[in-house]
């Protein structure tokens, strides 16, 4: 059976996964599928001048650290790095794992055999993080035996909406993007919708092979129906950053707080940390005086207790500006919630026929859907129980079944 090898670097250099985003999860998800599949199966974390190779229980053992299950002390590496101040103290600890459970540890090439060696000529070479990977790497691997190239592209919104993103983010992702086209033999897409921005701004004839699969959602199932409470309460579920769009909730509760009585004021539940480049929302959210009356801000909230909210909500709020999947209305519809979302793309295909769509820019067409759901008796039509095969079995058998 063919091996596989997958690039975990991205993963590697994250502080905390305790605060997964959603290519965080996706990355997770593979790392885990891999380590309980029949294949035989490696992980690579690549640094600047040592790569290190792990298995499955090297893995494991740098995840358990990541997660807060494991204290590990810092090796020598990770002493000087935090006395220098180049790491925090758990991604000391984290490479430190890395170094300590690595099957193989060293210069590129070495590594890069030694996986050869592993998992025997022709593996598949997967990379799912937007990590950057350069040319002279990839060819490392094709030497070491790699036989497929698999890279995944989760959306371009660096490309189609740079204004939605930090300085430099652009050119940070071509270093990634440029080079995955050229070598890989395969691009997975999360959506139609990103495989289409990929063609109109590639060109069909000169891409890879491409593999559309939707990702799948890691929350808890539904469990017996939650008291509802008595004010219809509504999500919005990302990182605060700008295209994510929170500042027109904002508008439209404080619309709602001059115009409607106090006892009817529906619910706003924010669930996501604060990102960047959004600092006249924050000092908005921290001065606003409808915070803990009917807006609820939460930074950190674990899988099970935002499923619990979900099951609770009268419908999922999405205004987001750009999206290449829209892994929130996935969730939603796993669980039978109602979704108003912006009118995307990529929000359409995951959402189907089974949500409001509403352009991103019409405040008072949002405040009117909201108001809607807020006292009908259920919210945007949806079929119940739950809809769309948004699942990690779904996902895999895409892109590894026959």
């Amino acid at each position: 059976m063919q091996g596989r090898l997958l690039d975990i670097t991205r993963m590697a250099n994250r502080a905390d996964l305790r605060h997964a985003t959603g290519i965080d999860r996706v990355e997770l998800a593979y790392a885990r599928h891999l380590s309980d599949g029949a294949a035989p199966a490696c992980f690579l974390w690549r640094g600047p001048r040592r790569w290190a190779l792990l298995d499955a229980s090297g893995l494991a053992a740098m995840l358990a650290v990541q997660s807060g299950h494991m204290d590990m002390a810092p090796d020598l590496l990770g002493r000087i790095d935090r006395r220098l101040g180049r790491r925090t103290a758990l991604r000391a600890a984290a490479e430190s794992a890395v170094r300590r459970q690595a099957l193989s540890l060293g210069p590129p090439d070495r590594v890069a055999r030694q996986a050869g060696r592993r998992l025997g000529q022709g593996f598949e070479f997967l990379s799912v993080g937007h990590a950057p990977i350069t040319a002279v790497a990839y060819a490392r691997l094709r030497r070491a035996g790699a036989g497929r190239i698999s890279t995944m592209v989760h959306d371009l919104i660096p490309l189609t909406h740079p204004e939605e993103c930090r300085p430099g983010t652009a050119e940070r992702f071509l270093r990634f993007l440029d080079p995955a086209l050229a070598a890989s033999d395969r691009i997975i897409c999360n959506s139609c919708a990103t495989r289409d921005a990929l063609q109109r701004m590639r060109g069909a004839s000169g891409l890879p092979d491409l593999t559309v699969a939707h990702l799948g959602t890691d929350l808890p199932p539904r469990a017996a129906a939650p008291d509802p409470g008595d004010r219809p309460l509504f999500v919005i579920l990302s990182t605060i950053e700008p295209r994510k769009n929170h500042a027109l909730l904002l508008d439209i509760w404080e619309r709602f707080a001059a115009t409607l009585p106090a006892d009817a004021l529906p619910h706003l539940h924010i669930v996501g940390r604060r990102g960047w480049r959004n600092e006249d929302l924050f000092a908005r959210l921290d001065a606003s005086p409808l915070v803990g009356q009917c807006i609820f801000e939460h930074g950190d909230l674990g899988d099970a207790a935002l499923a619990q909210l979900l099951d609770r909500a009268t419908a999922l709020l999405m205004p987001s500006r750009a999206e290449g999947f829209g892994l929130p209305v996935a969730e939603a519809r796993m669980r039978g919630l109602p979704v108003i979302a912006s009118d995307l793309p990529a929000l359409r295909e995951v959402g189907g026929d089974a949500a409001l769509y509403i352009p991103p820019a019409e405040r008072d067409t949002w405040a009117a859907a909201i108001l809607e759901a807020a006292t009908a008796d259920r919210g945007p039509d949806m079929a119940a129980g739950g809809s769309g095969d948004f699942t990690w079995a779904a996902h895999f058998e895409q892109v590894f079944g026959p």
